[in-house]
């Protein structure tokens, strides 16, 4: 595989055999149906960028982390990704099409059409990401007898910055009674002594 990448990158850049190439060992469907499109710099500048991706990949997978667990549970449904992927895939070629209206001839019309099937795609998408969020559970109640003085204001200002960056973030509002509680009982115990 990468023989024959590297000797295809240091040729003439054949763009149909380069894109024969992509077929054979790339598994990005978006950029397969925008190869299929025809040649165009656009795509040019993506199957050699594609190509170069790919040489430099390695073969073997990558081992896990230290401490990270590889079996560990996705909150997501796989159901929901396997709907949104087609989405997805059909509004990124959209746009990539929209990107290349000069070199495609696109009339006004045409590209409207393609900016409100974007638009759709992306209304159609909006729930499905909402149901990706993960679902964090609130922090553990803690003993903040145990810690230190040292550690009970470390932990304080921490606390603090967090819940200086979950009022920033809607989507994490429901963690902040929790925050806010800790808070409170840190600077309760902290004035007791």
């Amino acid at each position: 595989m990468k023989l024959e990448i590297s000797q295809w990158l240091n040729s003439n850049q054949d763009y149909p055999a380069g894109v024969a190439l992509y077929d054979r060992y790339g598994d990005n469907q978006v950029l397969k149906q925008l190869f299929a499109h025809g040649e165009y710099s656009y795509s040019r500048r993506k199957l050699v960028a594609a190509l170069e991706l790919l040489l430099e990949q390695e073969p073997a997978a990558p081992e896990p982390l230290a401490g990270v667990s590889a079996t560990a549970p996705k909150s997501v449904d796989p159901n929901i990704r396997q709907q949104m992927r087609p989405l997805l895939d059909e509004r990124t070629m959209l746009h990539n099409r929209l990107g290349l209206y000069q070199e495609l001839n696109l009339s006004q019309e045409e590209m409207k059409h393609i900016a409100f099937r974007m638009l759709e795609l992306t209304r159609q998408l909006a729930p499905l990401y909402q149901q990706t969020i993960p679902v964090v559970p609130a922090p553990a109640i803690v003993d903040f007898n145990q810690l230190s003085g040292l550690e009970q204001l470390k932990k304080l200002s921490n606390l603090r910055s967090l819940r200086t960056k979950i009022k920033k973030k809607p989507e994490r509002a429901h963690e902040l009674p929790a925050i806010e509680a800790q808070i409170h009982q840190l600077e309760h115990l902290i004035n007791i002594k």
